[in-house]
């Protein structure tokens, strides 16, 4: 997962294997990438022995006497490289008094040893495989004891290690068992001869980094020690060594039969007796093999089938499981052995392109996750899984591709039962050898046993949970022979799933890419193709980000061939670090460790802060993923189309209502009768919804929510699944403040100042700079300076795509130069003041500013803004007015988008309503600080003191709006970015509320790692005027909110390249004028100009004072006359890479898109 996988480009030379590579003799079992293990016992189903069936039905390793836990205090050695460890510390006899105690599972980093390093490509080690730098290469000794359990001594003893960074040696009783490396398989080893009644001694050497991890260079924090379980199991001499289960299901999905494959080991007779109960622990079907006999060794895969009617079938909505308890019985009929799994009776196809579950086609919408924790590392604990499938549930994820590796066994557990579709990955990824035919390790030979047997652990041991849906090879190592190996094997042993590996297509079985853009997902949704289309990677959520995620779902609903897709990723990965002077803590990232090499913040790309904490993000996630849409057709009357996209669930089974609001404020509410609506319909609906008196200019929405009947494992009774909030038309129109009614207006010119009364409110103008100088209510004072032009914003990680044009085109060190400030008396209760200011950087490029204040006897100020760019302009973060006010304006109170933050395109989750909340609470956390809290499409905004009194700002249309403590600039350089040396500044809350009226935002997009902002969530620099109004407030009196102001607003003027001028009226009521000095002439809303001169624009409209007037002074110029876009054709062309890069974007007129040439065929070879 990278920018990298984005852009690379490579020339497919065929499928031929690289030469072999010579190695050295006398390589060490972690040197030999042929050498996965020593004495490793094959891989199997990880189904633990119980002593009968009541308590094999459990599942639940503490019912059973066969499984002893070797978590716990170990003794623990840590050195840093391999020639300074104590060799002879697995002896019995080895004084280890001195050593200190380390806690199994965990990761050594995060217990004080080494240092935790993230890298998202590189090796953090010299790339020189299969060889590992034996300068630095930590190793950690353990040693624990334990008693075997009585009983035992007859029986066969297996130790079991869930997971260990990233190869290990085993001693037991001084004697060595054997080795092992794949760091999260699971890997076992027969104990039995080697342990004794009483006391037994166990000793783990631990390397860090092994030739296996060449295969384990995941974008992830680099950990290394025992971090999953460590446990003993007993099995009898005769027993089920393995078994494997399958079902079917007949062609209207109401007969089923399950198959269960045993490999059964000892000698004897025996028979298979098999027992499926359902959810209610009530038995449903049996079913036993024929009577098979062995001398010793493996049996011949007796086979034992039961048969059920009309099955409870299993799908993520829906996730009926069985239990099916397997007894292993002698010649006599006695138990010998009792094992368990859970049962999912479900069938993938992927027929014709279409990806379905049980006949029925079905979206994947999920995000990927990493294996995290703030404090444990990669040692996760049962209670962190949990509270992380609830949080998927209940924020509508339905699937999780396991990156990039396969996850501790319990998480498979959870996701059977809770109900979550997986893509299942084995543990490969050799990203730093890059994409090349002739560097991939997986076109190499001698690492092809390794990628074989990554697959196989992968897959026999997860096979049998029926959440698994999908399985993946890896994740970013290149193509080669060892992928159609891996693939051919899953094939043969497992045909009941479709196989998937983004960086090499042709073997699997569907096609799949990372990060396209929306108009390549339409291209690839509308090919004709026999493989299903799955984007494993998307919408980068990396800090501030996941924008546009509404476009990209619209996408995979619309074609049936898209799959679906896993947004990277679930969790930001940043640690728990104290702070330098040890006070507290913060989220360490890349560098912060003094690793090297690092990759900064790359590791925080999660939808919520490592602590499970939920952001805005996952909330638009929630919204977009939602299965259920709503139309309005007539809110006022109640009539909505509803259209169910859920595969199995009819929406009568949730419980409805709606509310009514006005302005925020509830008006009615209600429960709307259950109504059927079946899976895939949509249906008309009139909602028996209460009627309302409507008001002058207020705003009404209708909300309905989807609600769950009854409490489930992952949400209460009450938890919303889905909701949609419908704008209620309103035709009466606000009032507006009359202007032959307002007091009069006090006004003075002073030293330094113009000053404007208007009863209790003073407002003083700066001769000098053109700004505010103080703002007073009742002798309160309100603002400190301000407002001034502003465009900047503290990047946010996506913003990489036009970041540095914004620094290099000056803008970043914009000044504010007044030129000329004047005062007009239009009548005894109107004033205006002009400022005409020079907004440019340092390369001369930016802004002049004209800011016309109409001050009212009411105390209002209305500011009508005229921005006309200068220079070759970037795109811009943002553009609008920042103003600084008194810091006991500590109350935010505002009509818009909320109670979250939102941005252009992330918004949907954020409904219109009224929201109040502290200064200090309207911000979000990132793990990287960064532009944080807007609030988009703004009515109204106040901010307030301890008594009520303080400021509002009124838009006239909308507005986007922030609020803080917190420069942006001292956010922008507290932490280090991607290539950055570490630093860590602490954020100092200033002594002033500042706050961002912005015209407009830029979306947020995803290009930290995939696409920019869509054209229609750029801020562009162009010419624009806007308006916003300032009122003084009063004992949170907030009524003024919907009381317009007297002032026709200024007209947009803009005159294009061919000379022409076009002028869009900004409300329906006005009447354009061009001023001159012989008065106002009607003029047209487009007029030549090309000869260029000073244009004076206004509006008018009946009993309002006249708008400020727009003024340009244009240049003479040639006029352009372009073709139009529509008449161009494309009459031939030499190569083009269909969707992404196709020949007509040179000519959409779109700068975001690109002509390129082809690379994905796997035959075009460049140049070309």
């Amino acid at each position: 997962m990278t920018l990298t996988a984005l852009v690379a480009l490579f020339a497919l030379q065929g499928t031929k294997a690289q030469p072999r590579q010579v190695l050295p003799p006398g390589l060490l079992e972690w040197q030999d990438p042929e050498v996965v293990g020593v004495n490793k016992l094959p891989a199997r189903a990880e189904a633990i022995p119980f002593a009968d069936a009541v308590s094999a039905m459990t599942l639940d390793r503490t019912k059973t006497p066969f499984y002893k836990s070797l978590n716990g205090d170990w003794k623990f050695n840590w050195c840093g490289r391999p020639a300074d460890r104590p060799v002879d510390f697995y002896r019995t006899d080895f004084n280890d008094t001195k050593w200190q105690t380390i806690q199994v599972p965990s990761c050594w980093e995060m217990q004080g040893y080494g240092q935790p390093i993230y890298t998202n490509v590189r090796y953090p080690y010299p790339t020189n495989p299969p060889f590992v730098d034996e300068n630095y290469n930590p190793v950690g000794s353990y040693r624990t004891s334990f008693e075997l359990p009585a009983g035992w001594e007859t029986r066969r003893t297996i130790i079991r290690f869930g997971g260990v960074y990233s190869g290990y040696y085993l001693w037991v009783n001084g004697q060595k068992v054997g080795y092992s490396e794949d760091s999260k398989t699971t890997s076992e080893f027969d104990l039995t001869p080697f342990v004794k009644p009483g006391r037994n001694q166990v000793a783990v050497e631990v390397y860090r980094w092994t030739d296996g991890s060449y295969l384990e260079d995941q974008d992830m924090f680099r950990f290394s020690g025992i971090f999953r379980d460590v446990a003993l199991l007993s099995t009898p001499k005769t027993r089920i060594e393995n078994f494997r289960t399958e079902t079917m299901l007949s062609a209207d999905y109401k007969q089923a039969s399950l198959e269960i494959k045993t490999d059964v080991e000892g000698p004897g007779g025996y028979q298979l007796d098999v027992h499926l109960m359902d959810a209610a622990g009530k038995e449903v079907a049996t079913g036993k093999s024929s009577v098979y006999g062995v001398t010793g060794g493996l049996s011949n895969h007796p086979l034992a089938s039961v048969k059920l009617d009309n099955p409870q079938l299993w799908s993520a909505e829906q996730p009926n499981l069985y239990t099916a308890v397997i007894n292993l019985l002698d010649e006599a009929g006695k138990l010998r052995d009792t094992r368990s799994c859970r049962v999912g009776f479900r069938k993938i196809e992927w027929k014709s392109g279409v990806f379905t579950v049980n006949g029925k086609a079905v979206k994947l919408l999920g995000a990927n996750r990493h294996e995290a924790d703030p404090v444990r590392g990669r040692a996760i604990t049962r209670e962190r899984m949990i509270q992380d499938i609830k949080l998927y549930k209940q924020y509508n994820l339905n699937t999780v591709r396991n990156s990039h590796y396969p996850n501790d066994s319990y998480w498979y557990e959870l996701c059977d039962q809770y109900g979550l579709y997986v893509v299942d990955e084995a543990n490969i990824e050799s990203h730093g050898m890059g994409y090349d035919w002739n560097r991939s390790l997986g076109n190499q030979p001698i690492w092809q046993k390794a990628h074989l047997d990554r697959t196989e652990r992968m897959v026999t041991s997860n096979r049998n949970h029926p959440s698994i849906v999908m399985w993946s090879l890896g994740n970013e190592a290149g193509p080669g022979v060892n992928f159609e190996a891996t693939a051919k094997w899953i094939h043969d042993n497992d045909p009941t799933r479709p196989v998937h590996y983004e960086r090499y297509n042709e073997p699997c079985d569907v096609d799949s890419v990372m990060y396209p853009g929306v108009d390549y997902l339409a291209f690839e949704g509308a090919k004709k193709s026999n493989k299903p289309f799955f984007v494993c990677e998307y919408a980068h959520a990396m800090g501030n980000a996941v924008g546009n995620l509404k476009e990209y779902v619209e996408q995979y609903d619309k074609y049936p061939r898209l799959m679906g897709g896993c947004i990277w990723d679930w969790v930001d990965q940043g640690l728990h670090k104290p702070t330098p002077d040890g006070s507290s803590w913060y989220y360490a990232y890349g560098g912060d460790f003094d690793d090297s090499p690092n990759d900064g913040p790359f590791c925080n790309n999660g939808l919520i802060l490592p602590d499970r904490q939920v952001t805005p993000k996952l909330w638009e996630v929630k919204k977009i993923y939602q299965r259920v849409a709503f139309e309005s057709a007539d809110a006022t009357e109640g009539k909505v189309r509803v259209t169910n996209k859920f595969a199995f669930t009819n929406l009568d089974a949730y419980d409805w209502s709606y509310s009514i609001s006005e302005d925020g404020k509830e008006l009615a509410k209600g429960i709307l009768p259950a109504t059927s609506v079946a899976p895939g319909e949509s249906k008309a609906l009139v909602l028996p919804v209460e009627k309302i008196t409507k008001k002058p200019g207020r705003e009404y929405f209708l909300r309905v929510d989807l609600k769950l009947k009854d409490a489930t494992i992952w949400g209460e009774k009450g938890h919303t699944v889905a909701w949609e909030q419908l704008p209620i038309s309103n035709s009466i129109v606000a009032p507006v403040a009359v202007t032959s009614k307002l007091p009069a207006l006090g006004m003075s010119e002073e030293i330094g100042t113009y000053a404007f009364t208007a009863g209790g409110t003073r407002i003083e103008f700066d001769k000098t700079t053109g700004l505010l100088s103080s703002f007073q209510v009742d002798k309160r004072e309100m603002v400190q300076r301000g407002p001034w032009l502003n465009t900047f914003r503290a990047f946010v990680d996506n913003d990489t795509w036009f970041q540095r044009s914004y620094w290099e085109s000056g803008l970043g060190g914009m000044a504010h130069r007044a030129i000329t400030v004047s005062t007009q008396r239009l009548s005894p209760s109107v004033a205006r003041v002009t400022v005409d200011m020079d907004c440019r950087g340092y390369k001369g490029r930016g802004f002049f500013h004209r800011a016309i204040y109409t001050i009212l006897g009411d105390g209002s100020v209305t500011v009508d803004n005229q921005f006309d760019p200068v220079g070759d302009l970037p795109q811009l973060p943002k553009i609008g007015l920042d103003l600084r006010l008194n810091s006991e304006l500590q109350n935010f109170t505002y009509l818009g988008r909320g109670p979250w933050e939102s941005y252009p395109d992330r918004k949907m989750a954020q409904d219109v309503g009224l929201y109040s909340m502290k200064v200090s609470e309207a911000g979000t956390q990132y793990v990287r600080p960064q532009e944080n809290g807007n609030r988009e499409e703004v009515r109204w905004v106040a901010l307030t003191d301890s008594n009520g009194s303080g400021l509002m700002f009124q838009a006239w249309d909308k507005l986007a709006v922030t609020v803080s403590q917190n420069d942006p600039r001292d956010v922008d350089a507290s932490r280090h970015e991607n290539g950055e040396p570490a630093k860590f500044f602490p954020i100092i809350p200033r002594n002033e509320t500042i706050v961002s009226l912005d015209a407009q935002q830029m979306g947020l997009g995803g290009a930290s790692c995939g696409p920019s902002p869509l054209q229609q969530y750029l801020c562009k620099p162009g010419a624009r005027t806007w308006r916003v109004i300032i009122k003084p407030v009063r004992k949170s009196d907030f009524s003024a909110a919907r009381v317009g102001v007297p002032i026709a607003p200024m007209p947009q003027v803009s005159r294009g390249e061919d000379g022409i001028v076009k002028v869009v009226p900004t409300d329906s009521r006005a009447g354009i004028v061009q001023v001159s000095d012989a008065g106002f002439q009607p003029v047209a809303s487009s007029f030549d100009y090309a000869a260029g001169g000073t244009l004076r624009i206004a509006q008018r409209i009946a009993d309002w004072i006249d708008s400020p007037e727009v003024v340009k002074e244009l240049p003479r110029i040639n006029p352009v006359f372009r073709i139009p876009q529509d008449q161009i054709k494309v009459l031939s062309f030499d190569s083009e890479e269909q969707g992404e890069g196709e020949v007509g974007h040179a000519f959409d007129g779109d700068p975001t898109t690109f002509w390129h040439t082809n690379y994905s065929n796997g035959t075009s070879r460049h140049p070309h």
